[in-house]
């Protein structure tokens, strides 16, 4: 489809939207077992990383992800008068900044009630790092005459624990003008407008994983696949690296959180576009990253760019073509124009999805997706299609939380089988599901086709969710749809 292609959201008032997660988190739902305090913040800008010690360089950011986290567990985080504070000096400098650079947003419990100042509690008891690039497709796709949600985001708690990730990140893959921003950390199906070796610009549902991946690390080491060959300039010092003795590795793959590096090795752990840890004893895995170990003769070039932003460049094999924009999404639903087993090939890991319910500490992102609410729940869903022509069907279903339907107003949803029971009739042989719940939705130059399922709790009342980027069609026509809310 002409003019099809993924974007990152955006939104002109980022201090409001990280007050808004915040408060989704103080408020709403499994989140909040009770009302407490939250402080939101964004971080800044990439810096070089900081040696911690003989044996350690850390991203400056993730070292401020992982005070504050740490200091809100240990109730060392507090609020007063509406701005974050701590009797730690090294707690009080970190959060001096943010609201020097007012990159926060607090929400603290019980303090909008004046009439029962007894009722406030001074702890901060949860810290939620926010992605500065979120935005309501409402918003950021009011100049586009289709804009609709794509591939699944950080979210929840446990999703952010970790100190690498922030809510609102992509989850997986994510390409945004031929550049790959985010790396696939599981093996899941992806949407993607590529440009193949025949020169045709057009939309394919690809399955990616880790292993199709080349990396180029700073100082130049290139490497491939999860047991990696180094293919870089310096073959003398990589000789090892030919060998197969670089690994990536992933926690989609049963790797623990913490990864020990064996002697002889360096580990990095990449997390986005970034190298944001490297240690010679251990080094942590990120739930939405990865973790390449490589042999230290390999990586004196490397350890030499500490001091930089340490970026990474990623490029994905694709039988010759190459990837213009896309999100790792999923599962598929329509293979060769029969409707694809998801449970069976969840099961056989040809899709991973693993759940907290499933898989308790070892889950990863998105760690509240079991295979029961993909394929049976009725929910608010999206998929794409595509017809054996080349054309692309986009298919969005209404649905609504459980907790707050509204008897009469409100439908629950449908399941995977529906939707993929309409893409079959619509003349499609191929098809993916696209993120459901909340994040599901398409506009028409901004207008809402569908009610967002999304409550918060309050009945009768839609909240559209922030989404970290999506689908636009950018064209003058009026593609075609059934209904506008």
């Amino acid at each position: 489809m002409e003019g099809l292609a993924y974007i990152r959201a955006w939104s002109n008032k980022q201090r409001a939207v990280t007050a808004e997660i915040a408060g989704e988190l103080a408020f709403f739902g499994r989140q909040a077992p009770r009302r407490r305090s939250v402080l939101g913040f964004t971080s800044a800008a990439a810096m070089p990383l900081v040696q911690i010690d003989d044996s350690t360089w850390l991203s400056p950011q993730v070292q401020m992800r992982k005070l504050l986290l740490s200091a809100a567990a240990e109730g060392k985080l507090l609020e007063d008068g509406g701005l974050p504070i701590s009797s730690d000096p090294v707690i009080a400098a970190a959060t001096a900044a943010l609201v020097a650079e007012h990159r926060w947003a607090l929400i603290p419990a019980g303090r909008h009630d004046f009439r029962s100042l007894a009722r406030r509690d001074p702890q901060v008891s949860c810290v939620v790092p926010t992605s500065s690039r979120l935005g309501r497709i409402s918003e950021f796709g009011a100049s586009y005459s289709l804009c609709f949600n794509s591939g699944y985001y950080i979210w929840l708690e446990e999703e952010f624990a970790d100190g690498f990730a922030a809510s609102g990140d992509p989850i997986g893959l994510e390409v945004v003008d031929g550049v790959i921003t985010s790396p696939p950390i599981a093996a899941r199906s992806a949407l993607l407008r590529v440009l193949d070796r025949s020169g045709v610009d057009r939309i394919i549902v690809r399955q990616v994983d880790v292993g199709d991946l080349t990396i180029t690390l700073p100082g130049g080491l290139v490497i491939h696949g999860e047991t990696a060959v180094c293919r870089c300039v310096h073959p003398r010092e990589c000789l090892a690296a030919a060998a197969g003795e670089i690994q990536i590795v992933t926690r989609a793959r049963g790797i623990p959180a913490v990864v020990p590096v064996p002697p002889g090795f360096v580990g990095l752990t990449i997390y986005g576009r970034q190298v944001v840890q490297i240690g010679r004893q251990s080094v942590p895995c990120p739930a939405n990253g990865l973790v390449a170990l490589v042999p230290s003769k390999c990586a004196k070039s490397l350890l030499d760019h500490a001091g930089d932003s340490a970026w990474v460049v990623y490029d994905l094999e694709l039988a010759g073509a190459r990837a213009l924009s896309g999100s790792q999404v999923g599962p598929a639903m329509l293979r060769a124009s029969e409707a694809v087993d998801v449970v069976g090939e969840v099961a056989s890991g040809r899709e991973v999805y693993r759940s907290t319910t499933d898989f308790g500490d070892e889950a990863v992102p998105p760690v509240a997706l079991t295979v029961d609410k993909i394929v049976d729940e009725p929910r608010g869903r999206a998929a794409v299609g595509l017809t054996p022509a080349g054309d692309v069907c986009v298919l969005v279903a209404e649905g609504c939380e459980p907790r707050s339907i509204e008897p009469g107003y409100d439908v629950p949803g449908v399941t995977l089988a529906e939707m993929t029971s309409v893409l079959l009739e619509a003349g499609c042989h191929e098809a993916v599901a696209l993120d459901s719940g909340g994040a599901a939705n398409i506009s028409r130059w901004g207008r809402l086709a569908v009610p967002p399922a999304d409550r918060n709790d309050v009945v009768g009342v839609p909240f559209e969710r922030y989404v970290p980027g999506a689908w636009r069609l950018a064209t003058s026509g009026n593609p075609s749809w059934s209904r506008a809310w």
